[in-house]
């Protein structure tokens, strides 16, 4: 009966000292960067095509790692490296023809930031913009010729 007391006491301070090792090893590591997050008040966005030419003047600016947007409230949401001022952010949409001002500004972990999901300018590379989806300027091309010459229309 003793022996196994000792051998549960040695199991327990084993899972003990286990769980101590995982805790230190997270916490010697390099800390996790951090990156900014600049929540922007857009007036003129209205519609899915404002934010693809945000998007691709975002893409031109180095340390910009993607935006999210919500265009009931008109409100884009930028993560970019900390390098980069929430005044820059604002100036590179502006630069885009959509005036912004800043509303809030965040630090926040590298892991939370939100990403480009595809490559600079429209339709690059086999993923294009919108996998799986529809591309808009083709659309267009199609309804205006099915418009404008219906005997080309295929069945």
């Amino acid at each position: 009966m003793c022996f196994n007391k000792q051998i549960g006491r040695a199991n327990w301070l084993m899972f003990l000292l286990v769980c101590l090792l995982v805790i230190l090893a997270g916490k010697s590591g390099q800390a996790e960067e951090q990156v900014a997050r600049t929540t922007l008040k857009v007036e003129k966005i209205a519609c899915g095509a404002c934010l693809r030419v945000i998007d691709a003047e975002l893409h031109k600016v180095p340390g910009i790692l993607g935006m999210t947007a919500d265009l009931a409230v008109k409100q884009i949401t930028v993560d970019h490296d900390r390098k980069i001022s929430s005044a820059e952010v604002a100036v590179a949409v502006t630069a885009a023809g959509y005036p912004a001002r800043v509303l809030d500004s965040a630090i926040l972990a590298d892991s939370q930031a939100h990403r480009f999901q595809r490559e600079p300018g429209f339709g690059s590379g086999p993923a294009c913009c919108n996998p799986g989806g529809s591309n808009p300027v083709a659309d267009s091309w199609r309804e205006l010729c099915r418009r404008f010459f219906p005997f080309l229309r295929r069945n």
